[in-house]
């Protein structure tokens, strides 16, 4: 072999590694997917995906995976002999459900030629800091063999016997790793009796309690031999020794105490994990009384009699139809040497009252309350402090899976609201709703009317600053038509409020063609609260709005809008006012700074746009020229007025610019007016006129103080837009008229306006379209071009060859 055939192996090779890199690039796997999802072959891979896990479980809101498991399952049963044992198949279904405190997978499977499903379900808790495997279930459904051959691997027919149904012991503690970033690995075998029946687990890869979309990011723990503290340290049993009340918390108390020297010092007792619970309870009665009994950790040198003595902490629980909850805290707490430090009162018992409206408070009913930390000051001036609170007040026997969740961050829950509408991509509520609602249809001189069920079909959307929520139901059996009420919410710089609500109610419920239709005029004061957390409550007024030949009256309101929190934490409640309700047109558009509204009270102009003025001036008694910057302002501070025709419109922005006080000049108005122009087909800007107040304060020794600079820009047609779209622009635009340079930028326009709701649709400029580059086009027109290369010289070679010259 030749140099140059050399040469061309070396390009041939060349050009197929760089190939392969460019596929890397575009997000081509190099090697086709493991089988075997083992634990070893994932800790091989550095990236891990959904594919990777056998079974997974969505979280029913969000659909981003919660739990991810692989996991090797053998199920032993007895069932006569010998007992049998059976596999579940990676296949599986893949059942369960996800919350923030306790989540369940099921698997289920079908043995062949059979409909009886067999069931394993694996309850998993997090207590705060860690998950675990809280308890397994099972139902299954044992082969029987024939007498003569009693073998599970016997390959005659089988019939499948009685079910058999057992769970776990609670609190299994097993697969225990933190909840922030954890995935559990290991390999090693763990046997759960479920029961008469056992279950061998190994091979475990684990994900539980996430709410990332990003699965690789989680760090792993190996297993660990060590034996795990239970999830509840605190176990309080009735009078029959049946569990009543779980509890999990780090309890902190930080005392005020008076030293020898008569100054002040703080002791800070610490609750042990480890101590007597005792106490009572009686679900029917709806009490507990959980008490925690320690001893103080006493000195050498104290007396005989300090070493009697204990400290207690009770907790006392009760239950009434909607909610559990503590509704006292006491303690006793010992002086002694130890953490009283030259106590006055050494060997005294310092005593602790804390009485409570609905402390860590959970629906009545298999409720669960989590908080990750409570602190309160008692009226002795005791702080207490609780972090990683799991509280099962009653209903502690109860399946685990199906416990109802209540969580302190909350001061409202979802529970209290009738109607929610919630975000696409994170599943948290931005709008929720309570209220009555009544609707009255005028139709041919005669009314009627109804009331919007609670159980309404409630859909909609959320954005930052405008949202919707519809609620529609059926009365009638005999077809499907739809009534609605939809709400139009806004936002300002302060508050959000209903701007617009839209109804169709059908006067006769059996007749589809009855459909009355209607929308209110804007608004900016129905349901208004804060915009940053607030909460609209209002059950002493009759909201009464009007939407054409429907009227509505709205009472009972609760109403909460631009949520974002997914703990509906303590918001800033806003209660309604006797003016509340009125109907009253406002020529406005939420979201929109700069609006025209044309006599049938459509916004016909709406606008947002930033808009800078820079106006030359001539000092007095001199050459000199000077420059000065004027900003358009928004809101109040300026006057929005103008006029729509068919084909030209106008928009005036009057404003002052307040200059210094008691000044000859001040209160002299400025304005910039923007003439619109319709070719029926698209709308523009054709020209603008500029009126600048020159005063003493913004353009200082002007030789022209006193009096207007008035400009004329003609024939610009800037912002070009189809009609019935908006335009939206954040690039900078500049004018110049006669030396004064006007800048508009973060543009969203409408113009020629005719419909009551501002139209989603838009047009983007053109620099505004996407630049960035496809790595991957490039990368493949450089395999292209070093290809083709190739090819031109190894056809240039066979020629040459062809011809006689060797190579």
């Amino acid at each position: 072999m030749n140099r140059r055939q050399l040469g061309l192996l070396f390009l041939s090779t060349l050009i197929v590694i760089i190939s392969a890199f460019s596929q890397n690039i575009n997000g081509q796997e190099l090697a086709s997917r493991l089988e075997n999802r083992n634990v070893m072959n994932i800790e091989e891979r550095k990236l891990l995906t959904e594919r990777d896990f056998s079974y997974v479980v969505r979280n029913t809101i969000t659909t981003v995976p919660c739990i991810l498991a692989n996991m090797s399952i053998i199920v032993t049963i007895p069932y006569n002999k010998p007992n049998k044992s059976l596999s579940v198949p990676v296949n599986a279904i893949v059942g369960g459900h996800c919350s923030s405190v306790i989540s369940e997978m099921k698997l289920i499977w079908n043995e062949t030629n059979t409909d009886k499903e067999n069931t394993i379900k694996f309850t998993f808790i997090n207590d705060q800091e860690n998950f675990s495997l809280f308890s397994i279930g099972l139902n299954i459904y044992p082969k029987i063999y024939p007498k003569e051959d009693n073998s599970i691997n016997s390959k005659e027919t089988y019939t499948l016997g009685d079910p058999f149904n057992a769970t776990s012991d609670t609190d299994l503690r097993l697969f225990v790793t933190s909840v922030t970033d954890g995935i559990y690995k290991c390999g090693k075998e763990e046997e759960v009796k479920v029961g008469n029946a056992t279950i061998k687990i190994k091979d475990v890869f684990l994900i539980e309690f996430y709410n990332n979309s990003d699965i690789s990011a989680p760090k792993g723990d190996q297993c660990s031999g060590e034996k795990q503290t239970p999830t509840f340290p605190y176990v309080l049993r009735d009078k029959n020794s049946i569990i009543c009340t779980l509890a999990k918390m780090s309890i902190s108390l930080k005392i005020p105490y008076r030293k020898n020297d008569t100054q002040y010092d703080t002791a800070i007792i610490e609750v042990p994990t480890t101590l007597n619970v005792s106490g009572t309870c009686d679900s029917s009665r709806g009490t507990s009384i959980m008490i925690l009994n320690w001893n103080p950790e006493v000195s050498k040198t104290e007396s005989t009699f300090a070493n009697e003595k204990t400290n207690t902490l009770v907790l006392h629980s009760q239950r009434d139809d909607i909610d559990s909850h503590v509704s006292v805290i006491t303690a006793n707490i010992f002086i002694d040497k130890t953490h009283f430090n030259d106590a006055q009162n050494a060997g005294e018992v310092i005593q602790m009252v804390a009485p409570f409206k609905n402390l860590f408070s959970a629906p009545a009913k298999n409720g669960i309350h989590s908080c990750p930390e409570k602190v309160f000051t008692t009226i002795g001036g005791i702080t207490v402090t609780m972090r990683n609170v799991l509280l099962v007040a009653f209903d502690a026997q109860q399946d685990f899976a199906s416990k109802q969740v209540t969580d302190c961050r909350s001061a409202y829950f979802e529970r209290d609201f009738t109607y929610i509408v919630r975000r696409n991509d994170t599943g948290i509520p931005c709008t929720l709703a309570r209220m009555s609602i009544d609707a009255t249809v005028l139709y041919k001189n005669n009314n009627r009317t109804l009331n919007v069920p609670s159980t309404a079909v409630v859909s909609g959307n959320c954005g930052n600053k405008s949202s919707e929520m519809t609620l529609s139901w059926s009365e009638s059996d005999k077809n499907n038509t739809m009534n609605t009420i939809t709400f139009h919410i806004g936002k300002n710089e302060t508050n959000f409020f209903v701007y617009q609500v839209a109804a169709t109610v059908y006067y006769n419920k059996d007749d589809k063609t009855t459909a009355i239709q209607g929308e209110s005029y804007n608004m900016q004061d129905l349901f208004s609260a804060s915009g940053n957390n607030g909460l609209y409550n209002c059950a002493s007024l009759i909201h009464e709005i009007k939407v054409d030949d429907i009227y509505l009256k709205i009472t009972n309101v609760t109403f909460i809008a631009f949520n974002t929190d997914r703990y509906l934490s303590s918001k800033t409640v806003t209660e309604c006012s006797t003016n509340s309700g009125e109907d009253t047109p406002i020529p406005s558009v939420t979201g929109y700074s700069y609006v025209v509204t044309n006599k049938e009270n459509v916004s016909c102009i709406a606008a947002n746009m930033s808009i800078s003025i820079k106006v030359p001036y001539t000092i007095k008694n001199t050459s000199t020229t000077n420059q000065t910057a004027l900003i358009v302002p928004i809101g109040k501070q300026v006057n929005v007025n103008g006029t729509c025709e068919n084909e030209k419109s106008i928009m005036n922005l009057i404003w002052t610019e307040n200059p210094k006080a008691n000044s000859q000049y001040e209160n002299k108005e400025n304005k910039v007016t923007f003439n619109f122009v319709n070719d029926s087909s698209n709308y523009f800007i054709r020209s603008m006129n500029l009126s600048i107040y020159l005063d003493d304060y913004n353009f200082p020794g002007a030789n022209a103080t006193g009096s207007y600079i008035n400009v004329i820009t003609e024939n610009i047609d800037i912002f070009s837009t189809p009609l019935n779209n908006v335009y939206k622009c954040s690039d900078k635009t500049s004018v110049n008229a006669q030396n004064v340079v006007i800048t508009i930028s973060k543009v969203s326009l409408i113009a020629f306006n005719k419909a009551r709701n501002i139209t989603s649709r838009s047009v983007n400029c053109a620099n505004n379209e996407s630049t960035d580059s496809n790595v991957g086009a490039i990368v493949g027109g450089i395999v292209g071009g070093i290809i083709l290369v190739g090819i031109i010289g190894y056809l240039g070679v066979t020629y040459k060859r062809n011809r006689g010259y060797g190579v």
